[in-house]
């Protein structure tokens, strides 16, 4: 499973992806091993496995927040953004944050999808989870943010890995400022 997660840091897709599902196959009944396949799916853009793959993790552990997040996170690189909420606040509620959970599903119906992703950076700041916002801001194409996040991430030594393939930092890929981030990272380009 190690290289799995070695090959999605070094961008390594299909090296990712085999490694995944050679983990999957060996424990078919590992929902981490499952959960794992999902995200090797997304890092993919194969979103309709991704899909399958998420129902089939919760099937094994319905209340696990990763899968529900990485189902979350599905449903919204295609697009169908009132699953995505719904995901999302299950979370917030499993996490003990029936609140953010009340606050963001409001943000969505009233203000929309975009809404909610600016919300949702600010939430991930205020908690210094700058990757998540630097996600956030990347989808909404406010790449000065999704750089500013980045860098507070790297400075903190704290999640930067997969953004070589996390989807959400499609669009900074061109940017100059992400080879430059990678270089101080040290993955290659």
């Amino acid at each position: 499973m190690t290289f799995c997660w070695f090959y999605a840091d070094v961008g390594k897709t299909d090296d990712m992806l085999d490694e995944c599902r050679r983990a999957a196959e060996i424990d078919q009944f590992s929902p981490i091993y499952n959960m794992s396949l999902t995200l090797a799916y997304n890092f993919s853009h194969d979103y309709g496995r991704a899909l399958q793959q998420a129902k089939k993790a919760l099937d094994m552990e319905p209340t696990n927040p990763n899968a529900i997040i990485w189902l979350g996170d599905t449903y919204g690189l295609v697009e169908n953004y009132k699953e995505a909420m719904e995901q999302w606040a299950k979370v917030a509620k499993l996490n003990g944050d029936d609140e953010y959970a009340k606050e963001i599903m409001k943000t969505f119906e009233t203000s929309g999808y975009r809404a909610f992703l600016k919300r949702d950076a600010e939430y991930h700041e205020a908690q210094q989870n700058y990757n998540y916002a630097a996600g956030d801001y990347a989808m909404l194409g406010d790449k000065d943010a999704a750089f500013a996040d980045l860098n507070k991430a790297f400075s903190n030594r704290a999640g930067v890995l997969f953004i070589k393939v996390d989807p959400d930092f499609d669009n900074l890929r061109s940017d100059p400022r992400f080879a430059d981030l990678l270089q101080r990272i040290g993955l290659p380009e």
